[in-house]
């Protein structure tokens, strides 16, 4: 009974075995799928172009230059003619930059509150935007037009009343609209270090690109298999813990899952689950 028994483990762990390297295979030709039909976009001069990117559920990282207005809250206080001071890149802190406003010139210091602004351009109409879930650093408002899609902590104009708690919290997505141009403005409060510490990320996504839909399926099909692999091999580990191929299996398959989960591809599973 016990040598049918092995005999019995040792195919199963084959087959589990066979099935495990099936799904990484498929996954990583899902993946490399993805970055061959992607084209990176990149903010330049305050404008992000995106023209001829394929929407497959990637996260943008909107780093670069930004219109600054120190002191001034677009949205929140409805300025129409704001004052801008120039631009600035982003991440980084205003600390040390030098104002000049009223014919004098100011040496900004780590207080203070301010808006972000850029423009996302391009955009086929009906794609859907949002903010991926991120802690930035600091309370923030983030507006796409004249929608705030994104609202973390309490913002104050006071100095060192920064609140990230956390306990104020809202988030939603918009819509591109027909012209194809989102503008995307980020107020930060007076957090006494100079600024947002942190540039958010977007998630760009959509409802009707077929090519998206097909894409995530296989990777949290992948995602499925890998984890039933996980926990199969676990399973064996546990009734014969020198055998071999179960402890192969079970290092590579988490190996994989954990490369994965925290790779850019793997913020599509955050995203969608809500999971920070």
């Amino acid at each position: 009974m016990n040598k049918k028994r092995k005999v019995y483990q040792k195919i199963i762990t084959i087959i589990i075995l066979l099935i495990s390297l099936f799904g990484q295979n498929l996954l990583l030709w899902s993946i490399n799928k993805a970055n061959e039909a992607k084209i990176k976009v990149s903010l330049v001069n305050t404008v992000m172009d995106f023209n001829g990117y394929t929407y497959s559920g990637n996260i943008v990282y909107p780093n670069g230059e930004y219109e600054f207005y120190y002191n001034q809250w677009l949205m929140t206080d409805h300025i129409k003619d704001p004052i801008s001071d120039g631009k600035i890149n982003m991440p980084d802190s205003w600390v040390g930059r030098e104002l000049h406003r009223n014919g004098k010139n100011y040496k900004l210091t780590s207080h203070g509150y301010a808006t972000y602004r850029m423009a996302m351009t391009n955009i086929e109409p009906g794609q859907i935007f949002s903010i991926a879930k991120q802690d930035c650093g600091d309370s923030v408002k983030i507006y796409f037009n004249d929608t705030l899609v994104y609202h973390y902590g309490v913002l104050s104009k006071e100095e060192n009343t920064n609140n990230i708690s956390g306990k104020i919290f809202s988030q939603s997505s918009l819509v591109a609209p027909e012209n194809g141009v989102i503008i995307m403005t980020i107020e930060v409060g007076n957090n006494g270090h100079g600024g947002l510490q942190d540039v958010p990320s977007i998630y760009p996504s959509t409802k009707s690109s077929r090519q998206a839909s097909i894409a995530e399926a296989i990777i949290f099909f992948s995602f499925g298999i890998i984890l039933a692999s996980i926990l199969t091999a676990l399973s064996f580990l546990l009734t014969d813990r020198k055998n071999p191929s179960s402890c192969f299996i079970l290092s590579l398959t988490i190996i994989l899952f954990l490369t994965l989960l925290f790779s850019g591809d793997g913020l599509i599973v955050f995203n969608r689950f809500s999971i920070y």
